[in-house]
């Protein structure tokens, strides 16, 4: 899953339905944010970071649609 799925209202709405997700998208959004966060907690405070937010053209998450 990419991080910008999050701005899909299909893919929002497939969330939803999906009975195996067991946090809101808002929760899971929240986690990759941490996630993020975490990993750049500790670096040096002169270290640069640069996050490539990717629309893709991933296969796996089938209702999102992409287009370029």
């Amino acid at each position: 899953m990419l991080i910008l799925d999050f701005c899909s209202e299909k893919m929002l709405s497939g969330w939803k339905e999906d009975k195996l997700n067991t946090t809101t998208s808002d929760e899971m959004l929240d986690n990759y944010i941490k996630l993020y966060n975490d990993c750049m907690s500790g670096a040096p405070a002169d270290m640069h970071f640069g996050v490539h937010l990717c629309r893709g053209k991933s296969p796996i998450v089938a209702f999102v649609k992409r287009t370029h």
